[in-house]
């Protein structure tokens, strides 16, 4: 699957389709792209993190925005969103993670590209694990339990989660199901993984920023914004807990940085219309999001490209320039089954 996918970058690439699609794409919007953590494979234990898709390895961190640099103009978020021209870019990271600055920042700072840091404040300077590195952790323990032992343990389990101990499923998949479950239902798999396996240790290391690394980056042309102050998804919250959320990062991150302004990353980039309206309600300038809703364009829900290394690398692991240009160009998954359907070179039913 992932090589045909990388096979299909390819074609597009080098056949110039690319160019017919580039512009209705993006519509003539700025570039903004985004990371999570940055990391030196040979120095940084990232045990600790459950999706290994946000770790990006520092080397090909700094390919890309030299891909990038010779392609457009990268600007602070703020006046990307200005510009409103296709030729300008913007570089942000969400989270917070510690790997920003010891691997991130000298790059940045080195190459003179501006960016903004999304802040999960309530995690600052702490090496404690956000709710899905912890269910990562608990899968990952339940399936080192053999089968039939689990059959046994599930029997009492509900519908919801019974795939759990009758199959082995993929923790990315499972980690995506939980997103989507209802309140009673996340609560119930965390009671029942907590029981069965326990919670996991903190890493063993300092995990996101420091004040101290703040401020320091701040010097240097790095602004930051708010993401949350737990990271839940905000579409699970009630209004009281959706209002601290927003209220209580936005006050951390004015208190840290002196800022009387910032923006807003939506965790996961779930939002409705409620979510929207209460970042608005709150202050913020503006709100930035994921690929969860590209449709929505507007101040409080600026798209955004993710770039990891299944989207900028070939099949060896390393930069891959027709990779990271047909991401770039805004084509997903579901665009390129369109593109090839167009073509008629997919059925409808095949999945690159």
């Amino acid at each position: 699957m992932k090589s045909l996918k990388r096979f299909v970058k390819q074609v597009i690439y080098y056949s110039g389709v690319l160019l017919m699609w580039r512009s209705s794409l993006r519509n003539g919007r700025p570039l903004i792209v985004y990371f999570h953590e940055i990391f030196e494979p040979r120095n940084d234990d990232v045990s600790w993190c459950g999706t290994r898709s946000l770790l990006m390895p520092v080397d090909l961190f700094r390919k890309i925005l030299s891909h990038l640099s010779l392609h457009y103009r990268i600007v602070d978020l703020e006046e990307a969103v200005r510009s409103g021209s296709s030729k300008v870019a913007a570089v942000t990271f969400d989270d917070g993670y510690r790997g920003v600055y010891r691997n991130a920042f000298p790059i940045l700072n080195e190459m003179r590209i501006p960016a903004t840091v999304f802040l999960t404040t309530g995690y600052l300077g702490s090496s404690n694990l956000l709710w899905w590195d912890v269910l990562a952790w608990q899968l990952e323990k339940l399936m080192n339990v053999p089968r039939g032992h689990r059959v046994k343990m599930g029997q009492a389990v509900s519908g919801t989660w019974r795939s759990l101990f009758t199959e082995n499923p993929r923790t990315d998949a499972m980690i995506e199901s939980y997103k989507w479950a209802s309140t009673t239902e996340r609560e119930e798999l965390s009671a029942i993984l907590k029981d069965l396996v326990g919670v996991p240790p903190s890493a063993g290391e300092r995990i996101y920023l420091s004040g101290a690394e703040i401020s320091e980056m701040q010097t240097a042309n790095i602004s930051f914004g708010a993401h949350s102050r737990t990271h839940p998804i905000m579409t699970w919250l009630d209004p009281k807990q959706l209002t601290d959320e927003l209220l209580d990062s936005m006050a951390a991150v004015k208190m840290l940085t002196g800022a009387d302004k910032c923006w807003f990353s939506y965790p996961d980039g779930m939002f409705t219309e409620r979510e929207l309206r209460a970042v608005q309600a709150a202050g913020y300038i503006g709100a930035v999001q994921t690929f969860r809703r590209p449709e929505v364009t507007n101040q409080f829900a600026v798209p955004r490209i993710v770039l990891n290394v299944r989207s900028t690398s070939g099949g060896s692991g390393r930069f891959s320039r027709a990779a990271t240009t047909v991401t770039l160009a805004g084509m997903n998954g579901t665009r390129l089954r369109s593109l090839l359907h167009s073509l008629g070179t997919l059925s409808p039913t095949s999945k690159p």
